[in-house]
């Protein structure tokens, strides 16, 4: 399918759906730095009716009135770590899109904005609905949190995060957006569970599914239903295992197929019982190493 395209223009927005793409920062305020690699998406939302969104528009330049929706890298002090979470009307990506509004000539956010289609839906309609669903993602992830990826699994594009967070709201809302923006958009490709933003998934094959629930991407590997990931663009069509968390459960879940195929052995007295059995030691020894 091909890609949604970028806008061209800087002038202005009308109403409705986009996605915008942002270089990466760290650090907070007028300290925030851009780092080298990385894209960020987000959602810029201009209703057509601004009155049913009163108190949550903010002025994005050139009389456009918007909202915008992210998931952001939040470090969790008592839990020492850093987790994914939704929020509304992040001012970084608030000066990224009045950056492209006003002085795209400075460029320093490099931000790149395209349209989505929502088919036979309104656009105030679909804001709400993209707002109750990321509602439902912040409901979810409090009970639930979502651990951000660390630096290497960014790189390698096995790292669900603001990108994956964007994609898989824009699926269950049923929007086509631009999945793939000029530079690195790490983790575009993949998604979370359509459950934890309050949708219930139709899709029925193992290989959709696992697309769905975030264990492998569009683009999924020549062996269908196995964890695992391909690289992001960039570097190459190479798979690699997944997280670890997933490679235990694989195993775990390949363990006791083997244990059935040994008690069925045993009970048909044939001799793949000790072929069965071998496999099941072979398993439990490469599962105690990834336990280690």
């Amino acid at each position: 399918m091909a890609e949604r395209p970028l806008i061209e223009t800087h002038k202005s927005l009308k109403p409705g759906i986009y996605v915008g793409s942002r270089r990466v920062s760290s650090g907070k305020g007028m300290h925030a730095v851009r780092v080298p690699l990385g894209r960020h998406q987000f959602f810029i939302l201009v209703p057509k009716d601004p009155s049913k969104f009163e108190g949550k528009l903010k002025d994005l330049g050139n009389g456009v009135q918007g909202l915008i929706l992210g998931a952001y890298k939040r470090v969790n002090e008592q839990a020492d770590e850093a987790r994914l979470k939704y929020h509304r009307n992040e001012p970084k990506d608030i000066a990224a899109a009045k950056e492209f509004l006003t002085k795209p000539e400075q460029s320093y956010w490099e931000t790149a904005i395209s349209r989505g289609i929502a088919k036979g839906k309104s656009i105030d309609g679909t804001i709400s609905r993209l707002m109750q669903r990321a509602k439902r993602f912040r409901q979810a992830t409090r009970t639930e949190p979502v651990q951000y990826p660390g630096t290497v699994s960014t790189l390698l594009g096995i790292g669900r995060n603001s990108n994956t967070f964007v994609q898989t709201l824009a699926d269950v809302t049923g929007l086509d957006v631009r999945e793939d923006f000029p530079g690195y958009d790490s983790g575009s490709k993949l998604r979370f569970d359509p459950k934890m933003f309050g949708k219930e998934s139709s899709m029925t094959s193992s290989k959709q599914l696992g697309y769905q629930a975030g264990y492998m991407s569009k683009e999924a590997g020549p062996y269908g239903d196995i964890n695992i990931f391909p690289i992001n663009k960039g570097l190459g069509k190479t798979y690699r295992p997944a997280p670890a968390d997933d490679e235990q459960e694989n195993f775990r879940q390949q363990v006791q197929r083997r244990r059935n195929e040994t008690q069925t052995a045993k009970k048909k007295k044939t001799g793949l019982t000790d072929q069965a059995a071998g496999n099941v030691g072979s398993w439990r020894s490469q599962l105690k190493e990834l336990t280690k």
